[in-house]
């Protein structure tokens, strides 16, 4: 435990004297031991019952690294109010709307971005928000919320909206999870398209603002909840691109397959991305 230094630079003892105190007296070894100057304090640790000291931690390190970590956190969430205002403003402030997040490969942070999108605009308590995790091939939002889904597929594509979704507490978004068989291809059989055009238009009726975190344009998803299908169920699409991961020509073919199948394209989001000083001239 890191405990400030005292002020004085020695520590001083009360030596209590025998009967004879005019006398002086030698000093024994534990009061010669607390005359000692004390520097810093120094924690220690045993092993096999041996003392050993352990050097003193840097209290004004520690402090630097959470300083640096608090204005990473602070400038990540400025950052995302900020996207959340330009969708707002594409969108033409016009509710409900529903945003789809995709990418043109996977692990490129989709779904860490459509949680932190759906809580930014939800901490805003303006409008009703909930997030829809309809990557069903890899399901990802239940992880950043802490939440497993009790649900089948069945019972999401058929029951009544006010059972499907999570009610969450405070300013924060609603969420409707992945169900717990979305392995399972057999209730998929039938008019997919009809069938998701339909879940998403319910969900619009009781919000503001649906966030729908989808799976990547590529690989093409097995389980036929496809990207490009979802875009023409949607008002706009956001691609996510991490920054040095998704090679350029996967990324601009992401982007030509969604405008051929006629999506409405908000923008680019680079995930990661860490700006270079210029070089001075």
């Amino acid at each position: 435990m890191f405990r400030s230094p005292p002020t004085s630079g020695r520590a001083h003892s009360n030596i209590r004297h025998g009967p004879d105190s005019g006398r002086d007296s030698t000093p024994s070894r534990s009061d010669a031991i607390s005359r000692l100057p004390i520097e810093r304090p120094v924690s220690c640790y045993t092993t096999h019952g041996r003392l050993h000291p352990v050097p003193p931690i840097q209290g004004s390190k520690i402090m630097s690294n959470l300083a640096d970590r608090q204005r990473q956190a602070l400038g990540q969430i400025a950052e995302i109010k900020r996207i959340s205002c330009a969708i707002d403003h594409a969108l033409q402030h016009r509710t409900p709307a529903a945003v789809l997040i995709t990418s043109a490969q996977q692990g490129e942070g989709k779904s860490l971005f459509a949680s932190a999108l759906a809580t930014s605009m939800a901490s805003l308590g303006q409008h009703r928000v909930v997030l829809l995790d309809l990557n069903w091939y890899r399901p990802a939002v239940h992880h950043c919320f802490g939440l497993e889904s009790n649900q089948t597929m069945s019972h999401i594509l058929q029951a009544d909206i006010d059972a499907l979704v999570t009610k969450s507490q405070g300013q924060r978004p609603d969420l409707l999870l992945a169900p717990t068989d979305h392995r399972d291809h057999a209730p998929m059989n039938g008019d997919v398209f009809g069938t998701f055009k339909h879940l998403i238009e319910r969900i619009k009726q009781a919000y503001d603002y649906v966030i729908v975190d989808s799976a990547s344009i590529f690989p093409t998803n097995r389980m036929m909840i496809d990207p490009v299908m979802l875009s023409a169920m949607v008002d706009g699409v956001v691609l996510v691109v991490q920054a040095g991961f998704a090679p350029r020509q996967h990324v601009k073919r992401a982007c030509t397959i969604m405008q051929a199948a006629g999506a409405t394209m908000i923008g680019v989001t680079i995930n990661q991305h860490r700006p270079t000083l210029a070089a001075p001239s």
